[in-house]
């Protein structure tokens, strides 16, 4: 098959399941093209993507800048490909709906990506105003492929707050299948419109040829760390773990907190590691690549996700991070919220623990730290649980199954969630 994958920015290294589902696609023999809106530079994943070829497989086009000479350029290209589309390029763009002449100028140079796209088998769109994006190129006549849409967080929970609950309704009417990563994302879908039989919880899959279990030996003298993969923003809940670790830091004298991320809260938190009086303890060690990822939690003995739910709606929609940790060995700790639960196995994997109690989770960490047989066999239970749930491969093995059914006609939508 030839597969289109949809993406707003790519590579983005808070999206590293795209580069995963990519390559698992390329290594089963498809085709597969990236028609991004905007191309990123300079996220550290963008090595391990050109390594992996996938660079080769965007289809670029130079995107608006404010230098009035680039600007200039872009113009003469965009009134070239408008004419030469008959039409269909501007009419994405005003079915798409987006406000705003920047806005609709950068939807025409994205509908221009999908046209250079040539023949196309499936369209798979991540996140919704990429759905909305792939409706609109179909209604214009630019694609007549089936379009697979997949849905994973604030693209639904908070995206619809801002833009009225019903912008996603036609859009969802329209795709041949919409997959979620966990139920809690299936409840919110189903509240915007999206039919039941047309959601498919297709979790997005851990590659187990990269997240290698690794057991740890360390005995009760050496230090404890617990860790955290996730962009600094309000509701991954890292304010909450940071005043966790703070509280037991008093029971554990060698207790270390990683923090591996970055995004708008860093300075914030930074603050209040001060404050707190633990930036000895806390090392923010920013946006890393994959490998540095690999070596964070290598270097750690658990993981640590207190999300929580935000005035704006936003959720944790699944929590990839947490099944990667998992899958090397860490037990987890982390908040019943969203689709943690569904990730983790109170008392055998890891703890759920109540939304923004940090008492709880101090008695977790001390309690992992005290018991360290306890802690490596949970560790294993992760991991272990990961390996029969969670694999890229299984997502890959239904994600195809998936595709054959929508391109055959009249089968589309007969499988629920």
């Amino acid at each position: 098959m030839r597969i289109c994958l949809i993406v707003r920015q790519f590579p983005a290294i808070s999206e590293t399941f795209v580069v995963s589902q990519a390559v698992g696609l390329l290594r089963r023999g498809h085709e597969v093209v990236l028609v991004p809106e905007r191309v990123a530079v300079r996220d550290p994943v963008s090595d391990e993507v050109g390594r992996s070829g996938l660079m080769d497989r965007v289809i670029r086009h130079p995107a608006i800048s404010s230098r009035w000479s680039t600007r200039a350029w872009d113009l003469a290209t965009l009134v070239r490909g408008v004419a030469g589309s008959r039409g269909t390029i501007a009419r994405v763009a005003v079915s798409d709906g987006r406000g705003g002449a920047r806005a609709v100028a950068k939807t025409m140079f994205w509908a221009m990506r999908l046209q250079r796209a040539g023949h196309i088998d499936i369209v798979h769109s991540h996140f919704g105003p990429c759905v909305l994006f792939a409706v609109a190129a179909r209604r214009a006549g630019l694609i007549q492929a089936p379009i697979v849409a997949t849905v994973h967080g604030r693209d639904v929970t908070t995206l619809p707050r801002r833009m009225g609950e019903e912008v996603y309704r036609s859009g969802f009417g329209e795709v041949e299948a919409i997959t979620v990563g966990s139920e809690f994302i299936a409840g919110v879908v189903a509240k915007l419109g999206a039919a039941p039989r047309k959601v498919v919880r297709l979790p997005q899959g851990v590659d187990t040829r990269i997240f290698v279990y690794r057991r740890r030996d360390w005995g009760n003298d050496q230090g404890f760390t617990v860790v955290t993969v996730a962009r600094l923003v309000e509701v991954k809940g890292v304010d909450i773990a940071l005043r966790a670790v703070a509280m037991a830091s008093a029971r554990i004298s060698s207790l270390r907190y990683l923090i591996v991320g970055d995004g708008p809260e860093r300075s914030r938190l930074e603050r209040l590691a001060a404050e707190l009086g633990i930036l000895d303890r806390v090392v923010f060690l920013g946006a890393q690549d994959r490998a540095s990822v690999l070596g964070a939690y290598e270097r750690s003995d658990a993981f640590l996700l207190s999300g929580v739910n935000t005035a704006e709606g936003a959720a944790e929609g699944q929590g990839l991070a947490v099944l990667e940790a998992m899958a090397t060995g860490l037990p987890a700790i982390v908040s019943d919220v969203g689709g943690l639960a569904e990730s983790v196995r109170h008392n055998e994997t890891g703890f759920l623990v109540a939304e923004r109690d940090v008492e709880d989770l101090a008695r977790h960490i001390v309690y992992l730290a005290s018991q360290r047989a306890r802690c490596r066999a949970m560790g294993e239970a992760a991991s272990l649980n990961v390996c029969e749930r969670f694999t890229l491969d299984s997502q890959l093995d239904r994600l195809e199954e998936l595709y054959r059914m929508v391109l055959v006609p009249g089968r589309a939508g007969d499988r629920g969630a």
